[in-house]
């Protein structure tokens, strides 16, 4: 299995509403920036867009992640800056063992990369500003590298890195996926070394036994998105590191209580989740906005005492979490009451059993085929200001009261 990529992007200036980036064999990447998150997804080339909701200041923090299907993840950072007439190029990690540079350059026709005196050019792309240069040789640790662009007379300002040692002396160590609700990061490496690992800004280290396998005990649980990074240390040498992030574990699926009037499904899951609700055989499907709340439309009416399956998935780590529930039957409602009544009506559902409370007594009848109810009441209990509570009873179940107050 190959190791991912870091993915990198073109400079984000405070004057950017689209985001441009490479993520080499990544399937999808997370885009962080000042604690907003966003989404892209490569295509076959790995070239990515990703279109931000507002400008962000100077400074902003940002991240971004590439991951695949196994979950493993590689990122970087980096920090929105000032607006340029040309942004400088951004360049791949080069390392002592490499005969190709990748880069972003937004907006450059050219791109002029100078190694050792030997001068190398590339065309960028018009859309994503990315280009691809084939150096003639590697070069050793340690080298300067420059790179600049230009476009027509006007000339970027320079990026400069340093050739680094690509450190294959001790194998990367590979992350089994780590949940949010997880409290070990396991995975394997080579034999008897030792393993460092961070999780967020707490760091962690253990030992592979004799056949490879680690296990690090952490001592507390990680929210979804937080990264992970792995590396092997064997005396002097030490390896490449793995890099992934925490997934989500087990989550909440909290269901609001529904009557047979309503006409959605509502709740609380985890942020953007797909919410698929199940009545007999209809599906209903809508998702979950940022803070995880939804509300799902249903067309039809149902009956009290309606099973409703509710299933939500979460879009990174496609878990799913169910609940079931039931449709309560609606509040019935009341017409009004004055003192001295010796009656109390309203509408309930159809053929539903309606208990009245007043005066610290109950009476009940069953309402009409029409759902219409006329319950007969001691005069002597309606008086001004009293309350009269009237809830009713489907298939077993009995309503939220409804609640009025006794009028002059």
């Amino acid at each position: 299995m190959n190791p991912l990529k870091k993915p990198y992007i073109q400079p984000v200036t405070n004057e950017d509403l689209v985001v441009r980036g490479r993520a080499g064999n990544a399937s999808h990447v997370q885009f962080k920036i000042d604690g907003d998150f966003y989404w892209g997804f490569p295509n076959k080339d790995g070239d990515f867009t990703i279109q931000l909701n507002k400008k962000y200041r100077v400074g902003s923090n940002i991240e971004v992640a590439g991951q695949n299907e196994t979950r493993m993840t590689a990122f970087e950072q980096s920090k929105v800056i000032k607006k340029e007439t040309l942004v400088a190029p951004t360049l791949s990690v080069i390392t002592d063992k490499d005969t190709t540079i990748d880069g972003i350059a937004p907006d450059a026709e050219v791109v002029y990369v100078t190694i050792e005196g030997a001068v190398y050019q590339a065309l960028p792309n018009a859309s994503t500003g990315a280009f691809h240069i084939r150096l003639n040789r590697t070069y050793p640790a340690g080298t300067i590298v420059e790179a600049y662009s230009q476009s027509g007379s006007t000339s970027s300002s320079k990026t400069t890195v340093k050739v680094i040692p690509s450190q294959a002396k001790i194998k990367q160590p590979t992350i089994q996926p780590v949940s949010s609700s997880d409290r070990v990061v396991t995975g394997t490496a080579d034999a008897n070394v030792k393993i460092i690992a961070q999780i967020g800004v707490d760091n962690y280290e253990g030992y592979s036994n004799s056949m490879g396998e680690y296990t690090i005990r952490l001592d507390k649980t990680y929210p979804a998105g937080t990264y992970i990074s792995v590396y092997a240390v064997k005396g002097s040498d030490r390896s490449e590191t793995a890099y992934a992030s925490v997934v989500q574990g087990e989550f909440l699926l909290g269901v609001n209580m529904a009557t047979d009037k309503d006409r959605e499904i509502s709740g609380r899951t985890v942020a953007n989740a797909t919410v698929t609700v199940k009545i007999k055989d209809r599906l209903y499907q809508g998702k979950a906005n940022s803070s995880g709340l939804f509300a799902i439309p249903i067309e039809s009416i149902y009956s009290a005492g309606q099973n409703i399956l509710v299933t939500a998935i979460d879009p990174v780590s496609k878990r799913s979490e169910q609940k079931t529930v039931q449709l309560y039957p609606s509040r019935p409602s009341i017409n009004t009451v004055r003192a001295g009544a010796d009656s109390v009506s309203g509408i309930a559902s159809p053929n539903a059993y309606v208990i009245v409370q007043i005066g610290g007594k109950e009476y009940g009848a069953y309402a009409s085929a029409s759902g219409y109810y006329f319950i007969a009441i001691n005069p002597n209990d309606a008086v001004r200001g009293a309350q009269i509570t009237v809830s009713q009873i489907v298939n077993g179940i009995e309503s939220i009261a409804n609640e009025i107050e006794i009028l002059n």
